[in-house]
């Protein structure tokens, strides 16, 4: 007689499944390089800048841009 295989239910992560510490940031480094290889291979460009924050400013923030590839030259708007 043939036994069921034993399986545990996915978190959806991992490497908390691992117990990797950290789990939440490096399934984050994962999601972010798929998302870098999936736009290369829709003929993307990516670029990524990382600079100091503003003193002034207490958190760090992140900012993604998207370019439509549009150009907004010729556009007017009225006074």
């Amino acid at each position: 007689m043939k036994h069921a295989p034993k399986f545990t239910e996915s978190s959806g992560n991992v490497f908390a499944d691992l117990g990797v510490p950290n789990a939440d940031e490096e399934m984050a480094k994962v999601d972010l390089a798929f998302e870098i290889r999936f736009l290369n291979a829709l003929g993307r460009d990516v670029e990524i800048i990382v600079k100091p924050k503003p003193k002034s400013r207490e958190a760090a923030t992140l900012r993604v841009i998207r370019h439509t590839g549009r150009s907004r030259a010729g556009r007017a708007t009225a006074p």
